[in-house]
This record gives structure tokens, C-alpha cells and sequence, in this order.
């Protein structure tokens, strides 16, 4: 068949147009059964190609030389001097997602370099599709996101990855989105009712269904309604009970500004008990340097000591021994000090005895175990925590004020990777976004 009058193609991207679309209208001009895939994906590419894809639409190119020959197409210089359409586009190779597997099960990891565009979509993935807590975690460490392998966590981290040209090292990911696409056209926003008096769900994933089934449907009803926003469902409902723990369960936010001159710290710590929100992760600044940050501390050691027992906190760091207090003699002390030896020293040990006891308490408290209500954390990741896999599920600033800033990005990080953040001082946070109880 003569084309004559047809103009031959002027870059190897015009040839493969050629290849995927002109064999409907060209009799004959039928490309082998097992080049189509890849013919269709370097046409229907939305970027301009890479080098690599660049050699292999050369490649394929070569293989119909003979066939564009046949339909007076003469390619011949193309194949020897190949042009292309626009210039090769370079892939950051630091942006990656790979499936792999470990004795935890299943996951996903995206690795990729700081980008808030990037961080909003990761954290979109959790707060509007449902994920259930424990399924999309950050290592501050490693710059990776892991998330669980789960149909919907599939689907949207392949579209990201795809989008922005993440490398593919576990390439049956695309294999696994295109089933998951035939299955489900689109992923429905999930929702939930309380119409009939009872939590009933719609397009929610089986993956949070049954997460849901094995973690939560047996929990207490108020349990189970303040846990809705941890799998990202907006739960702000009309409630005439006004204790600390209905306000919290009720509300959508995550974010909580108590005020320690309205509510007593066992109202406080009531609600974390009927919302089942322990352990706490509790960050502090520093180390105590005056009095009134020493019988702070002391406070809360004795707090949780008669609460909860002598298990219930733990310390993830040190404070350094303070040094005993040593009676000198009016001979060897300044002139100033002379004759005022004992009060000097009585002060001092009023000083140094609660600090000792503070000391004793860091030192004598590192094993985090199931009795661990609240896990004190300074500067770094215990590695008593780590050893014990204990995640904590709810963060609370209150030493020092409640006005606590990160010492680290790991700290931050952790305290981001709790479902709840609880700010208990006289004073609301600056420059946090909180809801006020």
C-alpha cells in the first residue's frame, strides 16, 4: 500500500505515535501482539521521556523498520541518527516506593526528599481515606514514610509515585494498582452514620473494616466514637454532657488545650482512662534547675505513683547527680560566709534533698512495660522504648508550662506520629493550631 503523500516522521516519538495509533486506519500495519503494552505506554506518556525510555522506543522503532518501508515511510535515518521530540527528562532517583516484607507483615515504603506538596498528600492518605492508626507512620531517621500494604494504600501511593515520578523498585506495584483499578473504578470517600443508634459504616476499605473488627468493635461506645477521628472521619456531634471525656470523644480535633486552673489532673487523666489513651508520651525540656522545676516534677512522680502505682511512668534519659552539700568551717570560708555556716548548709540541703529524690526516681524508673502509663522523653528515642514496641498513643505537653519546643526533629516526629496532642497549662500554646476544652 503507497503513502507516498504521507510526510515521514521527523523523531523516533512520532514513529511510535505511529506504531500505537495508525493500525486501526492503515491496513496491515499491525505492530507483534507483544509490543503493544509497551508501544502504548511510551505514547500515552504524559513527560517527556527518560533516556532509558528513550533507547527502548529506538529499539522498537528498529524492529518495524522493514514495516514503515512498506507504507513508503523511510525511517532509515532516524534509526541511524535517532531525534526525539524534546529533551531526555532526568529522574531524581532519591524519590522511590518499593513492597517488602517483614515479620510484621506487609508494606509500602516512599522515600522521597523534603516537599510539603509531597508531606500533604502522605498525610492526606491518612487523614481522608481512612487509614487505621499504625498503617502510615514516618521514620524521621530513614526519610521514609511505611505504610501498610492494603488495597487503598496500593492505589493512592501508586498514583503519587507515578504523578512524581517516584523510581519503582518493587515494579509489581503497577501490576498490583492495574487489579485494583479493574475492581474498584474509584475509591468513594468513606463515611459513617449514627442514625439507627449505632456506628455503621459506607466505602470503607476491608482493610479497616477488618481492623476495625479485631481492634474496636468490642471497645465501649465512647471509646469507639472518639477513635472514629483517628481513622480520619469527622465526628464533631451534639453532645449535653459536659465532662472532659465527652468533649474530647466528640470532638473532631486532635489538638487539645486543657487549662491545669479549670480541670485537676485526675479529671485529666479520668478521660485518658475512659478514652483508653495510654501510654502518653510526655516530652520535657532541659533538666531541673530551680526549685519550683524540681517539686514539679516531684508533682507528677507522686501523681502517678498514687494513681497508678510505682510502674506506671518511666524516664527516657538522665539527669546528672547533684552533689551533696559539705558543712565547711568559718576558717576556710569567705569572709562574707563566716559564722553563717549552718544556715548555708540547711539551705542547701532543702535544695539538694528533693533533687536526689528527683535523681533517684529518673535513674530507678527505665523499664517500659503494659503497666507504663506516661513515658517521659528529653532529647532522643529511648532505647528502652524501642526494645519494648510500645507505641504511645497520645502525646502530653504540660512540664514546663505546657509551652514545649522540640529539641529534634526525631522528638517531633514522634510526637506527630501519636493520635492525640494535649497541652495542659494555665495558658494555650503560641502558634498551635488546638481546640480549647
Amino acid at each position: 500500500m503507497s503513502l507516498s503523500h504521507q510526510i515521514s516522521p521527523k523523531t523516533v516519538n512520532d514513529c511510535i505515535d505511529i506504531l500505537a495509533y495508525n493500525e486501526y486506519m492503515w491496513e496491515g500495519f499491525t505492530p507483534h501482539n507483544k509490543d503493544r503494552q509497551t508501544i502504548s505506554s511510551l505514547a500515552e506518556s504524559t513527560y517527556p521521556w527518560t533516556e532509558k525510555q528513550g533507547g527502548l522506543a529506538l529499539r522498537v522503532v528498529k524492529r518495524y523498520k522493514t514495516l514503515f518501508s512498506k507504507f513508503d515511510l523511510d525511517i532509515t535515518k532516524l534509526c541511524d541518527k535517532p531525534i526525539y521530540r524534546d529533551p531526555f527528562r532526568v529522574i531524581d532517583y532519591s524519590l522511590s516506593i518499593q513492597k517488602y516484607e517483614d515479620e510484621f507483615g506487609t508494606w509500602v515504603e516512599m522515600r522521597f526528599p523534603y516537599d510539603v506538596k509531597l508531606i500533604a498528600l502522605m498525610r492526606c492518605l491518612k487523614n481522608d481515606k481512612g487509614l487505621p492508626d499504625g498503617y502510615l507512620l514516618y521514620n524521621g531517621e530513614e526519610k521514609k514514610w511505611v505504610c501498610k500494604h492494603v488495597d487503598v494504600v496500593v492505589y493512592w501511593l501508586t498514583l503519587i509515585a507515578i504523578r512524581y515520578d517516584f523510581k519503582f523498585i518493587t515494579e509489581e506495584l503497577l501490576d498490583e494498582y492495574d487489579e485494583i483499578k479493574k475492581e474498584k473504578k474509584e475509591f468513594n470517600i468513606p463515611t459513617v452514620s449514627f442514625e439507627t443508634g449505632t456506628i455503621s459504616f459506607k466505602n470503607i476499605t476491608e482493610g479497616l473494616e477488618e481492623h476495625w473488627n479485631n481492634t474496636t468493635k468490642n471497645k465501649p461506645d465512647i471509646i469507639k466514637i472518639d477513635m472514629l477521628k483517628d481513622f480520619g472521619f469527622n465526628v464533631d456531634l451534639n453532645t449535653k454532657n459536659e465532662t472532659l471525656t465527652n468533649k474530647v470523644a466528640f470532638s473532631s480535633s486532635t489538638n487539645y488545650f486543657i487549662n491545669s486552673t479549670k480541670y485537676a489532673r485526675d479529671e485529666m487523666f479520668e478521660m485518658f482512662d475512659n478514652l483508653d489513651m495510654f501510654p502518653l508520651l510526655v516530652p520535657v525540656s532541659g533538666t531541673p534547675e530551680h526549685q519550683t522545676d524540681v517539686q514539679e516534677w516531684l508533682n507528677w512522680v507522686g501523681f502517678l505513683t498514687s494513681r497508678y502505682g510505682e510502674n506506671s511512668f518511666a524516664f527516657g534519659f538522665d539527669i546528672p547527680q547533684p552533689q551533696l552539700p559539705q558543712k565547711g568551717n568559718n576558717d576556710e570560708e569567705p569572709f562574707f560566709a563566716r559564722g553563717k555556716s549552718e544556715k548555708w548548709f540547711e539551705e542547701e540541703m532543702e535544695k539538694y534533698k528533693p533533687l536526689y529524690d528527683l535523681y533517684l526516681h529518673v535513674k530507678s524508673h527505665k523499664w517500659i512495660g503494659n503497666e507504663t502509663k506516661c513515658i517521659f522523653i528529653r532529647n532522643r528515642i529511648p532505647k528502652t522504648l524501642t526494645v519494648s514496641e510500645i507505641k504511645c498513643k497520645a502525646s502530653l505537653m504540660t512540664i514546663g508550662g505546657g509551652q514545649w519546643a522540640p529539641h529534634s526533629e526525631i522528638i517531633k516526629t514522634m510526637v506527630d506520629n501519636t493520635n492525640k496532642r494535649v497541652y495542659y497549662s494555665t495558658s494555650s500554646p503560641i502558634g498551635e493550631n488546638v481546640t480549647a476544652l
